[in-house]
């Protein structure tokens, strides 16, 4: 019993690293179009350096398209799904660090008195 729980632990760890790298993907997304768009009509950038604004437009423009496209949205759903299944294996094996286990105890005395 104890290489699963060790597995689950392991495989909650990575699902969750890995949704945290997801979730910057999204943010970054969303923020940088933004950026990229308020740079290229900035009148410096199209007076001086015309090349840099076409680029940056073109930028803001395909930034959106790649994310719509690699369906981000759809993998970071199923990979809070998978986190949470593995992090319930992880738990329900009984192979949590002790300050786990006793904030849990502690945490049900609590909500079980009145």
């Amino acid at each position: 019993m104890q290489p699963r729980a060790g597995n689950c632990e392991y495989t909650a760890l990575g699902f969750t690293i890995w949704l945290r790298t997801l979730r910057w993907r999204r943010t970054a997304s969303m923020v940088l179009p933004v950026i990229f768009g308020a740079l290229a009509t900035w009148q410096i950038v199209t007076q001086y350096l015309p090349w840099l604004a076409a680029v940056l437009t073109l930028l803001a423009t395909v930034v959106p398209l790649v994310y719509r496209a690699s369906k981000t949205d759809a993998a970071i759903a199923q990979f809070t799904k998978l986190a949470g299944t593995s992090r319930i294996c992880a738990t329900a094996s009984g192979n949590l660090p002790r300050w786990v286990r006793t904030k849990r105890r502690s945490s049900l005395k609590r909500s079980s008195q009145p």
